[in-house]
């Protein structure tokens, strides 16, 4: 129970450790009595707090329309002593920027540096504000900005203050956040709802197997269990699980992100190493020392340099030096008949008598008389892959395969008419001066009249061999024989026993 300003009771509860800030309004429409009871009001909540050190420590700035803090959390380390700061407070009665006041409590008041102790120790940063008009500056934003930084905030409305600008200001649950009354004589009633906020509830970890898995904090209504940086805790409320930083996916690693204890590195593949920034990767250059002693050419891979052979080439056993390949060994040439290796290139050729085609790789038949080269006196074929003489009709091929000779020759045993047909000519004995002897002329120019030894007509003997028994042409007469048992007499042409 409060019986009267300043006056200072036994702590009637074992309060918890806070880092406790007071943003006191003390702006012009705050009369000199409404400030006064305001100091009343912080010195009465001194009695549910455990000041020190090593338990609350309590800080305390007043705004108008500039912030003036009175007093750090590292300034005092006894209540009397925030007691008597508090009591020298002066009104100043300036303009009533909320916003400002908020902001320099979560930039500089609530920090290490001003006394605050570090995060990972968790114990509570709590800012309560009072306030009796509405703010000249926005608090929304900031306000969320300071919960967000995990501070706790109690906002006080005092007189015309809106329920709306409280609850922009005060964390959730509003219920117990958030708190407005008539005038400040009512002021005194809220020491009493603060008292539950501010005494700590009794040691129920101490008291309980409570098995967390890392630490037990105690609640006014129980107790919880937290983790320690690094870790978060699972669904059964009581283990904790290292996070594993890498896979919350904002690690920015170009190759490997490795999860430590509350924090990651980055690391790079094999052959790479990383860059002054931690997180990029940059490639090592194996074949920057020029050691390499490649013949040809060289590239540098992620663990080594390795050396390479020009086109035309393979790499030797040795993994230096180069040897020349042929280039129609792997059988890609697609030739149809013959291939032979030229520089880097597999050349397709053809057989005799064949000639490749403007494709480079199939085979056409060639005319094997086409270059002249047959040497034949009349005509000639093309026969496979040979050229072959010929003779005109009248003519018949020497054994030479190539010159001719006439037909008319060793013919002088045939019968005149034979003769004669055989050269589609016709008997005739027009040539003048010498009407008693027989020729064979063409039939064309038969009624023509011919001088004798014209080469148009061909002089025939014919059927006067007078031989006895048998005959036979030679090349250039017709000569008689006999049959068997005969032998032929000197006369050529009579035969006589044997």
């Amino acid at each position: 129970e409060v019986t009267g300003p300043g006056l200072l009771l036994p702590n009637p509860c074992k309060a918890t450790p806070l880092d406790f800030i007071f943003v006191i309004d003390s702006s012009r429409s705050i009369r000199p009595e409404d400030y006064d009871k305001v100091k009343t009001f912080i010195i009465n909540l001194l009695q549910f707090l455990d000041v020190g050190l090593n338990a609350t420590r309590v800080g305390l700035l007043q705004y108008g329309s500039v912030v003036q803090p009175e007093f750090s959390l590292s300034t005092h380390t006894s209540k009397a002593q925030v007691e008597e700061a508090v009591r020298n407070m002066q009104h100043l009665a300036t303009g009533t920027m909320t916003g400002l006041a908020i902001q320099y409590t979560m930039e500089v008041a609530l920090t290490e540096e001003q006394g605050a102790r570090p995060k990972s120790l968790q114990i509570p940063r709590i800012a309560m504000i009072v306030t009796d008009g509405r703010p000249q500056d926005t608090v929304e934003e900031i306000a969320a900005e300071a919960r967000e930084a995990g501070i706790q905030i109690f906002a006080i409305g005092v007189g015309r203050v809106e329920m709306k600008t409280l609850k922009a200001i005060g964390s959730q649950p509003h219920s117990e956040h958030v708190h407005l009354v008539a005038n400040f004589s009512q002021i005194e009633t809220l020491i009493s709802v603060f008292k539950s906020k501010l005494c700590g509830a009794e040691d129920m970890c101490a008291m309980v197997d409570h098995g967390c898995d890392h630490i037990c904090v105690n609640l006014a209504d129980g107790y919880e269990c937290r983790c320690r940086p690094g870790y978060e805790l699972t669904i059964d409320l009581k283990t904790c699980n290292r996070i594993d930083y890498c896979d919350l996916g904002n690690h920015g690693c170009e190759h490997n992100c490795v999860s430590l204890p509350g924090s990651y590195i980055c690391s790079c593949k094999k052959g790479f190493v990383l860059n002054a920034d931690g997180k990029t990767c940059s490639q090592i250059d194996h074949c920057a020392a020029g050691s390499h002693g490649c013949e040809q050419e060289f590239m540098n891979t992620e663990t080594a340099c390795v050396c390479k052979c020009t086109n035309g080439y393979t790499l030797r056993s040795d993994g230096k030096t180069c040897q020349k390949v042929d280039p129609c060994a792997d059988g890609s040439h697609g030739c149809e008949q013959e291939f032979v290796s030229a520089g880097d290139s597999c050349v397709c050729r053809c057989r005799i008598g064949f000639t490749l085609r403007p494709d480079g790789k199939t085979c056409k038949k060639v005319d094997p008389c086409a270059d002249g080269s047959h040497g034949c006196e009349q005509e000639f074929v093309s026969a496979g892959d040979s050229c072959v003489c010929r003779c005109r009709k009248g003519f018949t091929l020497r054994p030479d395969g190539k010159t001719c000779k006439s037909m008319q020759i060793g013919a002088h045993c045939d019968s005149q008419q034979d003769l004669c047909l055989n050269f589609n000519w016709s008997i005739s004995a027009k040539c003048l001066n010498d009407p008693e002897r027989q020729y064979c002329c063409p039939r064309a120019l038969r009624r023509k009249k011919w001088m004798c030894g014209d080469m148009q007509c061909r002089i025939l003997h014919i059927g006067n061999h007078g031989c006895e028994q048998e005959f036979m042409n030679t090349e250039n007469s017709c000569v008689c024989k006999c049959g068997e048992g005969y032998t032929l007499r000197q006369d050529g042409k009579t035969c006589q026993s044997e």
